[in-house]
């Protein structure tokens, strides 16, 4: 299998990168603006991963063109992620998360890629940023591009959803060691704040089974548990020091940083297939499958997914409200995280 990944460089597209470059039988295709680290997945993967350098990134369709071509799957996975972003680089995120997955979208179209994946976040739920709502409007344009990829080629265009990957590039567990280790307190902005929680490793496996899920439209939803914040932080502190740091609260960031997130909107439930009704793999992550409002390419309902056994009314999906993980599972779940971005 040919498998084409945007944003390849970044901390899941290589971490998925090297999962699929495990079977001999993938060629693996990413592209990058970033030269080095070009290279050095290259390095890491010389038999079937190849990496191509493109300095325009999303912005460059015939680049794009050149490298998934006669790719068999899609994942679109590059993305400006920074929630200041929202705040002093708006044009850039409106380029980079939605006129560029307008052109990734053109692309799986015209060499009739049969499936793309996008890569959202529970950001996108009820947003409260610039960078949430441009994960939105991609998800939006992901589930209604099936309407005019369908009929021409026959290729399917889905979505994938889900909280905070622990130990991705940025993570707040790097920032939190190296408060620790260098002896001062341990910031966290909200005592109340909570987070959905996701290795990287359960996050590559999803991928894949999203993949092989899915049907075209749909938004595939790991059923995840969460965790509070300052456990997370009493984790990161406690994997060395044994508790010596202080933790200090520092505000709710600028830019719409939620206290709580969620994973489906308001709105939602009433399409929602819930993840106990027995149309998931046999094994694999539980989930929820957010059907399309609208499925103008296909009159035939999804197979093995029954039209109406939905969630409930009302139902609530926030990290809130979500089981919680256990201090001694997220001490766990850090000390597996490398401890630098790079590894």
């Amino acid at each position: 299998m040919r498998i084409g990944i945007t944003g390849i460089s970044g901390s899941f597209g290589s971490a998925l990168c090297a999962d699929l470059s495990q079977d001999p039988n993938n060629i693996i295709v990413g592209m990058t603006r970033d030269e080095l680290r070009a290279e050095q997945i290259m390095a890491r993967h010389p038999g079937n991963v190849r990496v191509m350098v493109i300095a325009a990134g999303l912005q460059d369709v015939s680049a794009m063109e050149r490298a998934f071509r006669d790719c068999d799957v899609l994942v679109h996975a590059a993305a400006l992620k920074r929630i200041s972003g929202s705040v002093y680089a708006t044009e850039e995120i409106v380029k980079v998360n939605i006129l560029g997955t307008i052109n990734v979208l053109e692309v799986a179209r015209k060499l009739g890629i049969k499936k793309t994946l996008f890569i959202s976040s529970d950001k996108a739920c009820e947003a409260t940023n610039l960078y949430g709502s441009s994960k939105f409007t991609a998800e939006c344009l992901a589930v209604q591009s099936n309407a005019f990829i369908y009929p021409a080629t026959g290729g399917m265009v889905s979505c994938t959803r889900w909280g905070n990957v622990v130990g991705s590039r940025g993570s707040v567990v790097h920032i939190w060691r190296k408060q620790r280790d260098s002896g001062g307190p341990i910031t966290v902005t909200d005592p109340r704040m909570t987070r959905f929680i996701m290795t990287m490793q359960e996050a590559v496996q999803f991928t894949k089974q999203s993949i092989d899920n899915m049907q075209g439209g749909e938004i595939f939803i790991p059923k995840l548990s969460s965790a509070s914040m300052v456990d997370l932080a009493q984790a990161v502190r406690d994997e060395h020091t044994m508790g010596r740091n202080a933790i200090t609260y520092t505000g709710l960031r600028p830019g719409g940083e939620k206290v709580h997130e969620i994973l489906l909107s308001q709105e939602e439930p009433r399409r929602t297939l819930p993840a106990e009704n027995g149309m998931m793999l046999a094994s694999g992550m539980p989930y929820f499958l957010v059907q399309p409002s609208h499925r103008t390419w296909s009159s035939q309902p999804y197979d093995k997914m029954p039209i109406g056994d939905v969630l409930t009314e009302g139902f609530i999906y926030s990290s809130l409200t979500a089981p919680k993980l256990s201090r001694e599972t997220l001490r766990a779940i850090v000390q597996a995280v490398p401890n630098t971005q790079e590894e």
